[in-house]
């Protein structure tokens, strides 16, 4: 797009252009291209549509927006300006035809049809936040979020065909860029469903005519530069079409209330990331700062994993690991800086001397060359090292360390030996916030386990919940902060409380898996033919941790479930091929506590290794917004 949709290659010079986006643009093109790479790509001036713009008439522009109506007005006004010498229309949606009629229109009136150039659909409705994760809108509010939307007691059946039908247009996106049909799994009785047949029904209008279609004779592409083995050059029609699998919120709602450890975790649930970068006051880092004026300055960090090794490794890794992990780039960091100084120390020695300096000369000549390289690790360090030292000190604040032990105890119906649960409730050191999404993990777990004989740890917890009113009050504020959390347990959360049980991680270090993960364990084995690129989409939202828990099971390269162990009601259907349609678009059978269908298969030892995981949702949740969700709803229902 940025080459005006032409092929180029290394030797051709980058033409100078102007980009025009509108927001849906901006927040797609955030994550991929830093300012420098859009000017090594030729883009001198990157503007927004709907800012006041001077001509330029002597430079193309590309335009990358969303076909709106206000969108297309403001196009035609810049041809009725006479903005620039050249016009590349690229749309981030199919564009319709009512809207490509009134830009002919303004072009003709205008005599500006000789200066538009290209025309182009993207299908980029989608935003690829890293090689294998994608979100379809970033950082919700409340009133946005996909689960509210779909779940609030006054949403009729044309908003959730209007929210299902965005989400299936963005999947289409996806697999329109990626070149092939996928073979879906779904959730049943839920948006999930909705949202398979209409990405379904969207499918086979693409494949009527075959004459004309972006699915015909291209070979099927993953994100990033990493590929499954056996996937490459194989058409859709092949045997090697990736597998989808749409899951619902709704089947796992404790999984984004966990207190989670991991750095990319615990970052995103103290700070917020935002398309691959967070904001932080210097203050709070605890960078040394001379002027008073400057003490609250906030500073943006970007998190990239094409260019930052030390997050591209360990982002997924335990706090603890990460901390290990800086203390050995900083120390193999000062080292090299201690060769470095050893060495111009030899060569002025060499130099005062009058002797032959030139070998020492020479080697200082390269390491010189290696400083920018230095640099970028220095700061790379430098800003990791900010960022955990803040961390740690959240941690140490709020006890994180101990809410995720004991969370994980409550979940794994382990005795709280330590602590219990009112008085976990009544400690200061825990926010209102994290007291409630204890409390909310606590009756998830007791209610999941309660039985006439149950004495387990978690159900003594569970009781100091329900009797104790003064421990819960003092944590929100009142007795309405209780009657709220046991609303929305009754009326949200009962659903999904046997997959609770079983999916969360200790923080051990045992391998355990989420649900979700779970699910996809038991949809990609198949007898003959493997699954290599499979495509989890949670509607309603994903979170870091889950993305973190499909990523260790891929490379894990085990087949975690066996017989009748489901995350799902304690038992999985397993349905042969022929309950899937000419485009694989499954839905459950009539299996008991069933609400996904299987391949059948227990799995095949050994290809979990090849296997490319690629995770996306609606949007990536932070606890508090999923929990403010929730608080909506047990409000309003």
């Amino acid at each position: 797009m940025l080459n005006f949709n032409a092929t180029t290659t290394k030797d051709d010079e980058p033409q100078w252009k102007l980009l025009i986006y509108d927001r849906v643009g901006q927040d797609i093109i955030a994550p991929l291209f830093s300012v420098k790479e859009l000017r090594s790509l030729g883009v001198t001036l990157h503007l927004l549509l709907d800012i006041k713009r001077e001509p330029i008439p002597d430079v193309p522009a590309v335009y990358f927006v969303y076909p709106s109506e206000e969108n297309v007005k403001r196009i035609c006004q810049d041809f009725e300006s006479d903005l620039y010498s050249a016009y590349y229309l690229n749309f981030i949606s199919p564009i319709s035809r009512s809207n490509l009629e009134a830009i002919a229109e303004t072009a003709l009136t205008e005599d500006c049809i000789q200066r538009i150039k290209k025309v182009f659909d993207q299908y980029t409705r989608f935003i690829c936040l890293e090689d294998d994760l994608f979100v379809l809108n970033d950082q919700p509010s409340v009133q946005d979020g996909t689960f509210y939307a779909l779940n609030k007691p006054s949403c009729t059946e044309e908003d959730i065909h209007k929210t299902t039908g965005f989400i299936a247009e963005s999947l289409y996106s996806v697999f329109a860029t990626l070149g092939s049909v996928p073979i879906i799994r779904c959730s049943k009785f839920n948006a999930a469903e909705a949202v398979a047949k209409d990405l379904d029904a969207r499918f086979r209008e693409a494949l009527r005519d075959s004459r004309n279609t972006l699915f015909s004779g291209m070979e099927h592409r993953s994100f990033g530069d990493v590929k499954s083995q056996g996937g490459a050059g194989l058409t859709p029609f092949s045997f090697q079409r990736p597998l989808l699998i749409v899951l619902d919120r709704g089947l796992d709602m404790a999984s984004p209330l966990h207190h989670g450890w991991t750095y990319q975790s615990l970052l995103h649930d103290i700070v917020g990331i935002h398309l691959n970068h967070v904001e932080m006051s210097t203050q709070n880092t605890g960078e040394e700062t001379t002027d008073p004026r400057q003490a609250a300055k906030v500073k943006r960090y970007d998190l990239a994993t094409a260019n930052d090794r030390i997050w591209r490794s360990h982002r997924a890794s335990p706090f603890a690991d990460v901390i290990g992990a800086l203390q050995e780039e900083l120390a193999v960091l000062q080292d090299r800086e201690k060769k470095l100084g050893a060495l111009k120390a030899s060569v002025a020695e060499a130099q005062s001397f009058s002797t032959n300096g030139g070998d020492a000369t020479s080697t200082l000549s390269s390491t010189i060359n290696t400083l920018p390289q230095l640099m970028e690790q220095k700061r790379c360090v430098d800003m990791h090292m900010h960022i955990a030292t803040y961390l740690a000190k959240e941690i140490k604040n709020r006890q994180l360390d101990l809410l995720n032990d004991v969370e994980d105890k409550l979940i794994t119906l382990q005795s709280l030996q330590e602590h219990s649960l009112p008085d976990l409730l009544n400690m200061d050191t825990f926010s209102g916030e994290d007291k409630l999404r204890l409390l909310l993990l606590a009756a998830l777990s007791c209610n999941a386990s309660s039985s006439p004989s149950g004495e387990g740890g978690a159900s003594n917890g569970g009781s100091g919940v329900g009797g104790s009113g003064s421990s819960v009050t003092s944590y929100a504020g009142g007795q309405d902060a209780v009657s709220t959390g046991r609303m929305m347990l009754n009326k949200l959360v009962y659903h999904g409380q046997v997959m609770f049980m079983e999916g969360m991680r200790v923080l051990s270090g045992r391998k355990s898996y989420f649900p979700f993960t779970q699910i996809v364990s038991q949809n990609v084995p198949r007898a003959k033919q493997p699954f290599y690129d499979v495509y989890v989409f949670v509607v309603g939202g994903g979170t870091y941790t889950e993305y973190h828990n499909l990523l260790q099971w891929s490379r894990a390269g085990a087949n975690i479930i066996g017989g009748s162990g489901s995350g799902i009601g304690g038992s999985v259907a397993h349905g042969s091929s022929s309950s899937l349609n000419a485009l694989g678009l499954s839905f459950p059978g009539s299996g008991s506590g069933s609400d996904l269908t299987s391949p059948g298969s227990s799995g095949i030892p050994g290809v979990g290794s090849t296997r490319r995981i690629t995770y996306g949702g609606t949007e990536i949740l932070t606890p508090k917004i999923f929990l403010d969700q929730l608080t909506q709803l047990g409000n309003e229902t």
